[in-house]
């Protein structure tokens, strides 16, 4: 059950956020919204990674199809 949540909580507090503000989130904040123990620390840094990731592809996707998209969770396919 924690492993859904770890995966889950973070996309969920992301969207509707301006991508720039995404971008600002750190595996810290992650752990402290989460209330991660020590032993799991390691799963908030990967999901400010995966979320780095997402808003870079998303960026590409967007320069690609010359879309101006600027809140993360809102693009269209």
């Amino acid at each position: 059950m924690v492993a859904i949540r770890e995966v889950k909580s973070p996309t969920e507090w992301i969207k509707g956020k301006p991508m720039d503000e995404v971008l600002t989130i750190k595996n810290s904040d992650i752990a402290k919204h989460l209330a991660l123990p020590p032993v799991k620390l390691h799963c908030s840094m990967l999901a400010e990674d995966a979320i780095k990731a997402a808003v870079k592809d998303l960026k590409a996707k967007n320069v690609q199809n010359g879309s101006s998209e600027k809140v993360a969770g809102e693009a269209k396919a």
